[in-house]
């Protein structure tokens, strides 16, 4: 997440030069006042630990104000005694600057080598879409941070017919507030994660010893992946419900 940090800053900057070019051309006297760069003792923000403190920043405090009525639009805490040597090596070299902080954000641990973030798959056709879709979603999404839904094209791998489109089927599993992203499935669930590198694999406890799951566990956790049965529950099903759709067309018909 360096470079996002790294340029997140750069553009905040360039933001309130552009902002204030704005307000200027505009006949407007506000101007926005930068303070760049740096941690600011006896706030939270220099120490995650530590409580705001007024008597360490009323000073600064009351610099700043000073600057805002001066209408500057920039102010460096600390300049000379700190930051314009670190301004000067960035001029100097921007690049070895780079790397110079990249090494010292390892060092002091600000940078997360190891994300810690979960990506959850599951795969399924979602037709007649009913509560036991939306418990397996539920219960998969309390499993991981980002939950990747790949939804079946026809249920013909199960012997099934689909009453619901696959566009319609992929709308309705969007709308979900536990699934962060659809997609079209794989023929394969392994297949899916070289698209989406996934490092958990959702699935009914139905499949589990399964000879496609046995070679799925071997596949899959060469890379890491934990692959997470559901044991099955009783509730409504889209077999059942096709069965009542099917009995009351045959009533119908007759």
């Amino acid at each position: 997440m360096f470079a996002v940090y790294s340029a997140s800053k750069a553009c905040l900057c360039k933001f309130i030069e552009s902002v204030n070019i704005e307000l200027e051309k505009s006949g407007s006297p506000n101007r926005i006042l930068n303070i760049a760069p740096g941690y600011i003792e006896g706030t939270k923000f220099f120490n995650a630990h530590s409580e705001n403190d007024i008597t360490k920043n009323s000073q600064l405090a009351e610099e700043i104000i000073e600057h805002v009525l001066n209408r500057d639009t920039i102010f460096i805490p600390e300049y000379n005694e700190i930051y314009k040597d670190v301004l000067k090596r960035y001029h100097d070299d921007p690049h070895k600057f780079g790397l110079d902080s990249y090494d010292y954000k390892l060092s002091s641990r600000a940078v997360n080598t190891n994300p810690s973030i979960s990506v959850g798959y599951l795969s399924g056709t979602f037709d007649l879409f009913h509560i036991g879709h939306l418990n397996l979603l539920r219960r998969a999404k309390e499993q991981c941070d980002y939950l990747i839904v790949g939804v079946h094209s026809s249920g013909k791998w199960k012997g099934k017919e689909t009453f619901i489109s696959l566009d319609e089927r992929k709308e309705i599993v969007a709308s979900c507030r536990y699934v962060d992203k659809v997609v079209d499935s794989c023929l394969e669930d392994s297949d899916a994660w070289d698209l989406w590198h996934y490092n958990k694999l959702f699935v009914g406890s139905d499949y589990k010893n399964s000879e496609r799951f046995k070679k799925y566990e071997k596949i899959l956790g060469d890379k890491g992946v934990e692959i997470i049965y559901f044991p099955y529950t009783k509730t409504t099903s889209s077999t059942e419900l096709r069965k009542a759709i099917k009995n009351a067309n045959n009533t119908l018909s007759s």
